[in-house]
């Protein structure tokens, strides 16, 4: 999130975390499905490519420090 421009979206529905993290794929990109965001343009597991919470606890952390609202 600090080697360039980044695009900050919130995405909500149900099983929001584990549906996002198939499409996205593994953090380790060569552990990536084939198809997934990661597998197609990760370099490594320092530049990933894409960031995606790992829990709706976790998602409300992120989005008070991106967003700049109160964390609940």
């Amino acid at each position: 999130m600090t080697s360039g421009p980044i695009v900050e979206i919130v995405l909500v529905y149900e099983n929001c975390v584990e549906y996002t993290r198939e499409i996205i794929g593994a953090t380790e990109p060569a552990r990536a499905v084939p198809g997934t965001t990661r597998k197609r343009f990760a370099d490594s597991l320092a530049m990933h490519a894409v960031h995606e919470s790992d829990s709706p606890h976790n998602a409300d952390r992120e989005k008070a420090f991106m967003f700049g609202v109160p964390f609940v």
